[in-house]
Parts: C-alpha cells; sequence; structure tokens
C-alpha cells in the first residue's frame, strides 16, 4: 500500500509537467490560431457590411440614371416629334 502511495506521489509531479507541455505545445497554439480566425472573421463581416452599404448607392444611383434617361429619351422624342412637323 505503501509503495503504491509512493509511485502516485511520484507521478503527480510528471502528470502535472505533461499536461502543462500538452497545453503550451498543443493547445496554446490553437487558441493562436481560433483567435486570428477570429480577427479575421470581424474583419471580413465589417468587410460585408461596406459591401452591401456600396452595393445599395449603387443600386439608388443607377435608379436615378435610369429616371434621368427615361427623362431624355422622352424629351428626344418630343424634340424629333417637334422637327418631323
Amino acid at each position: 500500500m505503501n509503495n503504491v502511495l509512493n509511485v502516485i506521489n511520484n507521478s503527480i509531479p510528471v502528470a502535472l509537467f505533461l499536461a502543462s507541455l500538452f497545453s503550451y505545445i498543443v493547445l496554446r497554439p490553437i487558441y493562436n490560431i481560433l483567435n486570428e480566425l477570429k480577427e479575421a472573421i470581424k474583419e471580413l463581416r465589417t468587410e460585408l457590411k461596406n459591401a452591401e452599404k456600396d452595393r445599395r448607392q449603387m443600386n439608388e444611383r443607377i435608379i436615378k440614371l435610369e429616371e434621368s434617361i427615361k427623362s431624355a429619351h422622352h424629351r428626344i422624342d418630343e424634340l424629333r416629334d417637334k422637327l418631323q412637323t
């Protein structure tokens, strides 16, 4: 019984060292990569919002241009009709 307790007692520091080593070698890089991915996702969300805003502005400009072109065609048609008469 005493021998088992000594083995357990001696194994605890080794286990803690291995756990710390595992954390430093394996988990730390994973956490760093996850944080980098988190930042990249934030940047992509911001870019996506900006792109959506730009698209809406372009859509508004296209609508105005189409209205202006329609009006110009109407005026051109009126001028052509006046010239033909």
